[in-house]
Protein backbone atom coordinates (compact mmCIF):
# COMPACT_ATOMS: atom_id res chain seq x y z
CA UNK A 1 0.00 0.00 0.00
CA UNK A 2 1.39 3.81 -1.00
CA UNK A 3 1.34 6.37 1.15
CA UNK A 4 1.60 9.97 0.90
CA UNK A 5 4.18 11.73 2.37
CA UNK A 6 1.84 13.45 4.74
CA UNK A 7 -0.66 10.31 5.45
CA UNK A 8 2.63 8.23 6.66
CA UNK A 9 3.18 11.22 8.80
CA UNK A 10 0.06 11.09 10.19
CA UNK A 11 0.81 7.30 10.85
CA UNK A 12 3.32 7.95 12.80
CA UNK A 13 2.20 10.46 14.48
CA UNK A 14 -1.20 8.77 15.42
CA UNK A 15 1.17 5.71 16.36
CA UNK A 16 3.14 7.70 18.80
CA UNK A 17 0.69 9.37 19.99
CA UNK A 18 -2.00 6.78 20.57
CA UNK A 19 1.00 4.11 22.39
CA UNK A 20 1.89 7.67 24.89
CA UNK A 21 -1.67 7.58 25.61
CA UNK A 22 -1.48 3.95 27.32
CA UNK A 23 0.57 5.58 29.97
CA UNK A 24 -0.54 9.05 30.82
CA UNK A 25 -4.07 8.54 31.83
CA UNK A 26 -2.71 5.80 33.86
CA UNK A 27 -0.17 7.75 35.83
CA UNK A 28 -2.56 10.60 36.21
CA UNK A 29 -5.60 8.22 37.53
CA UNK A 30 -2.88 6.40 40.18
CA UNK A 31 -1.73 9.43 41.33
CA UNK A 32 -5.74 10.64 42.31
CA UNK A 33 -6.65 7.13 43.36
CA UNK A 34 -3.76 6.11 46.18
CA UNK A 35 -4.34 9.65 47.55
CA UNK A 36 -8.05 9.21 48.02
CA UNK A 37 -7.40 5.52 49.36
CA UNK A 38 -4.63 7.21 51.42
CA UNK A 39 -6.96 9.70 52.53
CA UNK A 40 -9.82 7.21 53.46
CA UNK A 41 -7.49 5.28 55.46
CA UNK A 42 -6.31 8.00 57.73
CA UNK A 43 -10.09 9.31 58.49
CA UNK A 44 -11.30 5.60 59.38
CA UNK A 45 -7.86 4.33 61.18
CA UNK A 46 -7.91 0.97 58.68
CA UNK A 47 -4.55 0.26 58.01
CA UNK A 48 -6.43 -1.72 54.86
CA UNK A 49 -6.46 0.79 51.59
CA UNK A 50 -3.34 2.44 52.78
CA UNK A 51 -1.79 -0.90 52.05
CA UNK A 52 -3.34 -1.17 48.39
CA UNK A 53 -2.13 2.48 48.09
CA UNK A 54 1.30 1.25 48.81
CA UNK A 55 1.25 -1.58 45.78
CA UNK A 56 0.47 0.80 43.64
CA UNK A 57 3.27 3.28 43.94
CA UNK A 58 5.15 1.17 41.80
CA UNK A 59 2.89 0.58 39.14
CA UNK A 60 2.50 4.08 39.10
CA UNK A 61 6.27 5.17 39.22
CA UNK A 62 6.72 2.33 36.38
CA UNK A 63 4.23 4.11 33.84
CA UNK A 64 5.30 7.69 34.74
CA UNK A 65 8.49 6.52 33.14
CA UNK A 66 7.44 5.14 30.40
CA UNK A 67 4.91 8.13 29.46
CA UNK A 68 8.00 10.44 29.99
CA UNK A 69 9.97 8.24 27.61
CA UNK A 70 7.24 7.99 24.88
CA UNK A 71 6.47 11.73 25.32
CA UNK A 72 9.73 13.16 23.64
CA UNK A 73 9.69 11.47 20.32
CA UNK A 74 5.86 13.27 19.66
CA UNK A 75 8.06 16.75 20.04
CA UNK A 76 10.83 15.90 17.99
CA UNK A 77 8.32 14.62 15.70
CA UNK A 78 6.32 18.31 15.42
CA UNK A 79 9.40 19.99 14.58
CA UNK A 80 10.72 17.63 11.92
CA UNK A 81 7.71 16.03 10.65
CA UNK A 82 5.25 19.13 11.22
CA UNK A 83 7.62 21.49 10.57
CA UNK A 84 4.40 23.66 8.92
CA UNK A 85 2.44 23.29 12.12
CA UNK A 86 5.17 24.30 14.75
CA UNK A 87 5.95 27.25 12.29
CA UNK A 88 2.57 28.89 12.79
CA UNK A 89 2.29 27.36 16.63
CA UNK A 90 5.44 28.00 18.44
CA UNK A 91 4.15 31.34 19.88
CA UNK A 92 1.41 29.36 21.75
CA UNK A 93 3.13 26.09 22.34
CA UNK A 94 6.32 27.90 23.57
CA UNK A 95 4.92 29.39 26.72
CA UNK A 96 2.94 25.86 27.16
CA UNK A 97 6.36 23.60 27.72
CA UNK A 98 8.00 26.81 29.52
CA UNK A 99 4.98 25.95 32.21
CA UNK A 100 6.11 22.56 31.78
CA UNK A 101 10.01 22.99 32.73
CA UNK A 102 8.93 24.92 35.89
CA UNK A 103 6.39 22.42 37.19
CA UNK A 104 8.61 19.15 35.93
CA UNK A 105 11.15 19.82 39.12
CA UNK A 106 8.06 19.99 41.23
CA UNK A 107 6.73 17.01 39.78
CA UNK A 108 9.84 14.64 40.10
CA UNK A 109 10.39 15.49 43.73
CA UNK A 110 6.78 14.53 44.14
CA UNK A 111 6.66 11.99 42.50
CA UNK A 112 10.27 10.29 44.64
CA UNK A 113 8.87 11.65 47.72
CA UNK A 114 5.70 9.42 46.69
CA UNK A 115 7.28 6.06 45.90
CA UNK A 116 10.12 5.94 48.50
CA UNK A 117 8.89 7.89 51.49
CA UNK A 118 6.41 5.45 53.02
CA UNK A 119 8.47 5.33 56.16
CA UNK A 120 7.00 8.76 56.73
CA UNK A 121 3.69 9.77 58.78
CA UNK A 122 0.85 9.02 56.95
CA UNK A 123 -0.35 12.23 56.68
CA UNK A 124 3.02 13.85 55.56
CA UNK A 125 2.69 11.14 52.60
CA UNK A 126 -0.71 11.85 52.15
CA UNK A 127 -0.18 15.21 51.55
CA UNK A 128 2.61 14.28 49.00
CA UNK A 129 -0.09 12.48 47.08
CA UNK A 130 -2.19 14.76 46.97
CA UNK A 131 -0.22 17.25 45.84
CA UNK A 132 1.10 15.17 43.12
CA UNK A 133 -1.87 14.60 41.94
CA UNK A 134 -2.83 17.97 42.06
CA UNK A 135 0.48 18.80 39.50
CA UNK A 136 -0.28 15.92 37.08
CA UNK A 137 -3.56 17.84 36.70
CA UNK A 138 -2.19 20.82 36.43
CA UNK A 139 0.35 19.85 33.70
CA UNK A 140 -1.85 18.07 31.78
CA UNK A 141 -4.83 20.68 31.66
CA UNK A 142 -2.08 23.13 30.49
CA UNK A 143 -1.44 20.44 27.37
CA UNK A 144 -5.31 19.82 27.16
CA UNK A 145 -5.73 24.04 26.63
CA UNK A 146 -3.59 23.81 23.45
CA UNK A 147 -5.75 21.24 22.26
CA UNK A 148 -8.50 22.77 22.44
CA UNK A 149 -6.78 26.03 21.33
CA UNK A 150 -6.56 23.73 17.89
CA UNK A 151 -10.25 22.49 17.66
CA UNK A 152 -11.08 26.08 18.09
CA UNK A 153 -8.33 28.57 17.48
CA UNK A 154 -9.92 31.49 20.35
CA UNK A 155 -7.57 33.18 22.62
CA UNK A 156 -4.60 33.89 20.78
CA UNK A 157 -3.71 36.48 17.85
CA UNK A 158 -2.13 35.72 14.57
CA UNK A 159 0.61 38.19 13.68
CA UNK A 160 2.24 37.67 10.05
CA UNK A 161 0.71 33.98 10.06
CA UNK A 162 1.64 33.13 13.42
CA UNK A 163 -0.13 32.29 16.57
CA UNK A 164 0.96 33.71 20.11
CA UNK A 165 0.15 34.10 23.41
CA UNK A 166 1.85 36.21 26.14
CA UNK A 167 0.88 32.92 29.10
CA UNK A 168 -0.88 30.05 29.33
CA UNK A 169 -3.54 31.91 31.04
CA UNK A 170 -4.60 33.66 27.69
CA UNK A 171 -6.10 30.05 26.86
CA UNK A 172 -7.57 29.55 30.17
CA UNK A 173 -11.00 30.99 29.34
CA UNK A 174 -11.46 28.97 26.18
CA UNK A 175 -14.79 27.55 25.70
CA UNK A 176 -13.83 23.76 25.13
CA UNK A 177 -11.10 24.09 27.86
CA UNK A 178 -13.02 22.78 31.20
CA UNK A 179 -15.41 20.05 29.26
CA UNK A 180 -12.15 18.62 27.63
CA UNK A 181 -10.20 18.52 30.77
CA UNK A 182 -13.14 17.47 33.19
CA UNK A 183 -13.94 14.99 30.18
CA UNK A 184 -9.51 13.65 30.00
CA UNK A 185 -9.12 13.78 33.47
CA UNK A 186 -12.07 11.86 34.70
CA UNK A 187 -11.98 9.18 32.22
CA UNK A 188 -7.67 8.92 33.42
CA UNK A 189 -9.91 8.31 36.99
CA UNK A 190 -11.85 5.26 35.40
CA UNK A 191 -8.31 3.59 34.27
CA UNK A 192 -6.97 3.72 37.56
CA UNK A 193 -9.94 2.55 39.53
CA UNK A 194 -10.68 -0.50 36.55
CA UNK A 195 -6.82 -1.33 37.49
CA UNK A 196 -6.92 -1.65 40.97
CA UNK A 197 -10.72 -3.17 40.52
CA UNK A 198 -8.55 -5.97 38.53
CA UNK A 199 -6.01 -6.23 40.87
CA UNK A 200 -8.40 -6.27 44.05
CA UNK A 201 -10.32 -8.94 42.25
CA UNK A 202 -7.10 -11.31 41.06
CA UNK A 203 -6.17 -11.32 45.07
CA UNK A 204 -9.51 -12.70 45.53
CA UNK A 205 -9.66 -14.78 43.31
CA UNK A 206 -6.23 -16.40 44.69
CA UNK A 207 -7.35 -16.00 48.32
CA UNK A 208 -4.47 -13.70 48.87
CA UNK A 209 -4.42 -10.47 50.96
CA UNK A 210 -8.65 -11.00 51.47
CA UNK A 211 -8.86 -8.05 53.84
CA UNK A 212 -7.31 -5.49 51.77
CA UNK A 213 -8.58 -6.84 48.02
CA UNK A 214 -11.90 -6.85 49.57
CA UNK A 215 -12.16 -3.37 50.90
CA UNK A 216 -9.43 -2.12 47.11
CA UNK A 217 -12.51 -3.86 45.75
CA UNK A 218 -14.80 -1.82 47.45
CA UNK A 219 -13.29 1.49 46.96
CA UNK A 220 -11.88 1.18 43.32
CA UNK A 221 -15.68 0.32 42.40
CA UNK A 222 -17.03 3.42 44.20
CA UNK A 223 -14.02 5.66 42.68
CA UNK A 224 -14.50 4.18 39.51
CA UNK A 225 -18.68 4.47 39.70
CA UNK A 226 -18.04 8.47 40.56
CA UNK A 227 -15.41 9.20 37.72
CA UNK A 228 -18.03 7.58 35.10
CA UNK A 229 -20.15 9.94 36.09
CA UNK A 230 -18.09 12.70 35.72
CA UNK A 231 -16.85 11.35 32.16
CA UNK A 232 -21.11 10.99 31.23
CA UNK A 233 -21.67 14.81 32.32
CA UNK A 234 -18.43 16.46 31.05
CA UNK A 235 -19.15 14.20 27.52
CA UNK A 236 -23.07 15.84 27.25
CA UNK A 237 -21.49 19.22 28.31
CA UNK A 238 -18.63 18.46 24.94
CA UNK A 239 -21.41 17.42 22.90
CA UNK A 240 -23.42 21.37 23.36
CA UNK A 241 -20.34 22.77 22.67
CA UNK A 242 -19.53 20.50 19.32
CA UNK A 243 -22.90 21.90 17.88
CA UNK A 244 -21.87 25.41 18.48
CA UNK A 245 -17.91 25.20 17.70
CA UNK A 246 -17.47 22.61 15.50
CA UNK A 247 -20.14 21.09 13.87
CA UNK A 248 -18.12 19.01 11.52
CA UNK A 249 -17.31 16.76 14.34
CA UNK A 250 -20.61 16.59 15.60
CA UNK A 251 -21.85 15.55 12.40
CA UNK A 252 -19.65 13.04 11.99
CA UNK A 253 -19.80 11.55 15.17
CA UNK A 254 -24.00 11.40 14.25
CA UNK A 255 -23.32 10.36 10.66
CA UNK A 256 -25.32 13.39 9.73
CA UNK A 257 -25.27 13.85 6.17
CA UNK A 258 -28.41 16.03 5.55
CA UNK A 259 -29.31 19.32 7.69
CA UNK A 260 -32.99 18.58 6.91
CA UNK A 261 -32.26 15.64 7.75
CA UNK A 262 -33.91 13.33 10.89
CA UNK A 263 -31.97 15.74 13.06
CA UNK A 264 -33.36 14.52 16.14
CA UNK A 265 -32.27 11.03 15.91
CA UNK A 266 -30.03 9.19 17.31
CA UNK A 267 -28.01 6.18 14.82
CA UNK A 268 -27.46 3.33 16.96
CA UNK A 269 -25.42 2.02 14.42
CA UNK A 270 -24.94 2.55 10.50
CA UNK A 271 -22.46 1.89 7.79
CA UNK A 272 -21.31 5.66 6.74
CA UNK A 273 -20.18 6.44 3.13
CA UNK A 274 -17.85 9.12 3.00
CA UNK A 275 -17.30 9.09 -0.51
CA UNK A 276 -21.03 8.45 -1.64
CA UNK A 277 -21.97 11.22 1.34
CA UNK A 278 -24.56 8.78 2.72
CA UNK A 279 -25.26 6.21 5.05
CA UNK A 280 -26.14 2.65 3.98
CA UNK A 281 -27.89 1.36 6.54
CA UNK A 282 -29.14 3.15 9.58
CA UNK A 283 -30.35 1.77 13.02
CA UNK A 284 -31.75 4.65 14.74
CA UNK A 285 -33.73 5.48 18.06
CA UNK A 286 -36.37 8.48 17.25
CA UNK A 287 -35.82 11.38 19.14
CA UNK A 288 -32.44 10.67 21.26
CA UNK A 289 -30.29 12.94 19.84
CA UNK A 290 -32.21 15.60 21.90
CA UNK A 291 -30.60 14.35 25.03
CA UNK A 292 -27.23 14.88 24.16
CA UNK A 293 -28.14 18.36 22.59
CA UNK A 294 -31.45 20.42 22.37
CA UNK A 295 -32.35 19.88 18.95
CA UNK A 296 -35.45 22.63 19.33
CA UNK A 297 -33.02 25.51 20.12
CA UNK A 298 -29.77 24.34 17.63
CA UNK A 299 -29.97 23.74 13.86
CA UNK A 300 -27.96 21.11 13.16
CA UNK A 301 -26.03 20.80 10.30
CA UNK A 302 -25.56 18.24 8.00
CA UNK A 303 -22.17 17.27 6.47
CA UNK A 304 -22.88 17.93 2.71
CA UNK A 305 -23.42 21.90 3.62
CA UNK A 306 -20.75 21.92 5.85
CA UNK A 307 -18.59 20.93 3.42
CA UNK A 308 -19.65 23.00 0.57
CA UNK A 309 -18.98 26.03 3.37
CA UNK A 310 -15.41 24.85 4.49
CA UNK A 311 -14.01 24.12 0.57
CA UNK A 312 -11.72 21.65 2.78
CA UNK A 313 -13.08 18.10 2.61
CA UNK A 314 -14.77 15.80 5.41
CA UNK A 315 -13.02 13.46 8.23
CA UNK A 316 -13.34 10.20 7.68
CA UNK A 317 -17.18 9.92 9.08
CA UNK A 318 -17.12 5.93 9.37
CA UNK A 319 -13.75 5.84 11.65
CA UNK A 320 -15.32 8.98 13.50
CA UNK A 321 -19.25 7.26 13.91
CA UNK A 322 -17.78 3.91 15.25
CA UNK A 323 -14.61 4.90 17.39
CA UNK A 324 -17.90 6.85 19.29
CA UNK A 325 -19.98 4.58 19.91
CA UNK A 326 -16.89 2.22 20.85
CA UNK A 327 -16.87 4.67 23.89
CA UNK A 328 -20.06 4.25 24.64
CA UNK A 329 -20.17 1.03 24.47
CA UNK A 330 -17.09 0.33 26.84
CA UNK A 331 -18.41 3.18 29.58
CA UNK A 332 -21.74 1.23 29.35
CA UNK A 333 -20.01 -1.99 30.38
CA UNK A 334 -18.07 -0.81 33.09
CA UNK A 335 -20.61 1.66 34.75
CA UNK A 336 -22.89 -1.64 34.61
CA UNK A 337 -20.09 -3.82 36.18
CA UNK A 338 -19.27 -1.04 38.65
CA UNK A 339 -22.71 -1.66 39.81
CA UNK A 340 -22.71 -5.37 40.22
CA UNK A 341 -19.43 -5.01 42.28
CA UNK A 342 -21.22 -2.42 44.64
CA UNK A 343 -24.62 -4.27 44.44
CA UNK A 344 -23.27 -7.21 46.14
CA UNK A 345 -19.72 -7.93 46.81
CA UNK A 346 -18.55 -10.84 44.81
CA UNK A 347 -16.96 -13.46 46.69
CA UNK A 348 -15.37 -16.51 45.68
CA UNK A 349 -17.56 -18.64 47.53
CA UNK A 350 -20.94 -16.91 46.64
CA UNK A 351 -22.75 -18.42 43.61
CA UNK A 352 -21.90 -15.76 40.40
CA UNK A 353 -18.96 -14.57 42.96
CA UNK A 354 -16.11 -15.81 40.90
CA UNK A 355 -17.66 -15.24 37.72
CA UNK A 356 -17.95 -11.10 38.69
CA UNK A 357 -14.37 -11.70 40.09
CA UNK A 358 -13.13 -12.99 36.60
CA UNK A 359 -14.91 -9.84 34.84
CA UNK A 360 -13.15 -7.38 36.78
CA UNK A 361 -10.34 -8.93 35.64
CA UNK A 362 -11.24 -8.95 31.93
CA UNK A 363 -13.12 -5.95 31.75
CA UNK A 364 -9.14 -4.32 32.27
CA UNK A 365 -8.65 -3.25 28.70
CA UNK A 366 -12.05 -1.15 28.68
CA UNK A 367 -10.85 1.79 29.70
CA UNK A 368 -8.10 1.27 27.23
CA UNK A 369 -10.41 1.33 24.35
CA UNK A 370 -12.67 4.13 25.51
CA UNK A 371 -9.65 6.72 25.98
CA UNK A 372 -8.23 5.16 22.34
CA UNK A 373 -11.77 5.66 20.66
CA UNK A 374 -12.26 8.92 22.18
CA UNK A 375 -8.78 10.25 21.30
CA UNK A 376 -10.24 9.17 17.62
CA UNK A 377 -13.20 11.16 17.77
CA UNK A 378 -11.33 14.33 18.66
CA UNK A 379 -8.24 14.40 16.37
CA UNK A 380 -9.95 11.97 13.62
CA UNK A 381 -13.04 14.19 13.77
CA UNK A 382 -11.40 17.47 13.47
CA UNK A 383 -9.76 16.30 10.02
CA UNK A 384 -8.63 17.86 7.35
CA UNK A 385 -8.10 20.58 10.07
CA UNK A 386 -5.00 20.50 12.12
CA UNK A 387 -6.03 23.96 13.55
CA UNK A 388 -9.89 24.20 12.87
CA UNK A 389 -10.79 26.92 10.05
CA UNK A 390 -6.55 28.10 9.89
CA UNK A 391 -4.18 25.25 9.18
CA UNK A 392 -4.99 21.95 7.14
CA UNK A 393 -3.15 18.94 7.70
CA UNK A 394 -1.53 19.31 4.40
CA UNK A 395 0.09 22.66 4.87
CA UNK A 396 1.24 21.72 8.48
CA UNK A 397 3.18 18.80 7.37
CA UNK A 398 7.19 19.05 6.89
CA UNK A 399 8.37 17.73 4.25
CA UNK A 400 9.68 13.97 5.37
CA UNK A 401 9.45 11.54 2.56
CA UNK A 402 6.91 8.81 3.06
CA UNK A 403 9.80 5.78 3.40
CA UNK A 404 11.73 7.68 5.90
CA UNK A 405 8.01 7.82 7.96
CA UNK A 406 7.70 4.71 7.83
CA UNK A 407 11.01 3.57 9.00
CA UNK A 408 10.45 5.78 11.85
CA UNK A 409 7.15 3.89 12.56
CA UNK A 410 8.90 0.56 12.21
CA UNK A 411 11.72 2.00 14.98
CA UNK A 412 8.38 2.72 17.30
CA UNK A 413 6.93 -0.16 16.75
CA UNK A 414 9.31 -2.09 17.88
CA UNK A 415 11.03 0.22 20.58
CA UNK A 416 7.47 0.14 21.82
CA UNK A 417 6.79 -3.59 22.01
CA UNK A 418 10.25 -3.76 23.73
CA UNK A 419 8.69 -1.60 26.24
CA UNK A 420 5.54 -3.11 26.77
CA UNK A 421 6.92 -6.12 27.11
CA UNK A 422 9.04 -5.36 30.05
CA UNK A 423 6.45 -2.88 31.24
CA UNK A 424 3.61 -5.99 31.19
CA UNK A 425 6.41 -8.52 32.57
CA UNK A 426 7.12 -6.24 35.17
CA UNK A 427 3.67 -5.89 36.34
CA UNK A 428 2.85 -9.50 36.72
CA UNK A 429 6.01 -9.93 39.26
CA UNK A 430 5.18 -6.99 40.86
CA UNK A 431 1.27 -8.74 41.10
CA UNK A 432 3.23 -12.30 42.02
CA UNK A 433 5.15 -10.68 45.08
CA UNK A 434 1.76 -8.69 46.46
CA UNK A 435 0.96 -6.62 49.07
CA UNK A 436 3.35 -5.21 51.71
CA UNK A 437 1.76 -6.48 55.13
CA UNK A 438 3.11 -6.43 58.32
CA UNK A 439 1.13 -7.82 61.46
CA UNK A 440 2.22 -7.19 64.86
CA UNK A 441 2.07 -10.18 66.86
CA UNK A 442 2.61 -11.43 70.31
CA UNK A 443 6.17 -12.80 71.11
CA UNK A 444 7.57 -16.00 69.62
CA UNK A 445 5.13 -15.76 67.11
CA UNK A 446 6.31 -14.52 63.77
CA UNK A 447 4.99 -11.94 61.52
CA UNK A 448 2.99 -13.14 58.71
CA UNK A 449 2.26 -11.77 55.43
CA UNK A 450 0.43 -14.89 53.62
CA UNK A 451 -2.68 -16.29 51.75
CA UNK A 452 -5.16 -14.86 54.04
CA UNK A 453 -4.13 -11.65 56.07
CA UNK A 454 -5.42 -9.72 58.81
CA UNK A 455 -2.99 -6.76 58.73
CA UNK A 456 -3.59 -4.36 62.13
CA UNK A 457 -1.06 -1.86 61.12
CA UNK A 458 1.41 -0.95 58.43
CA UNK A 459 5.01 -1.15 58.12
CA UNK A 460 7.76 1.36 56.84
Amino acid sequence: MQYSDVDASRLLFGFTAAYHFLFVPLTIGLAALMAAFEGWSLMTGRPALRTVARFLSWPFVLNFICGVLTGYPLRSQIELHWAGYAHVVQGVVGPVFAFEAQVAPVMFTLVAVVALGWHLKPVWHLLASTALAVVLVVQSTAILMINAWMQWPEGAEFVGGKARIASVMDLAGHPLVVPKVLHTIAGAWVLAGMFVLAVCAWFRLRQRHVDEARAGLRAAAVFCLVSLGVTALSGHWSGERLVRYQPMKFAAIEALWETDGRSADFLVAALPDTAAQLNRFELAVPGALGWVVDTSEVRLQGLKSLARDSKAGLPNVGLVFWSFRVMLVAWGLMTLLMLLVLWRTPEPHRLGGRVVLFACVAALPLPWLAIEAGWIVCESGRQPWVITGVLTTAQAAGKVPAAEAMLHLLLAVELGAVMLWVNVRLHLAHLRRGLVVTQELPPGRAAVSGRRSHSAALGG
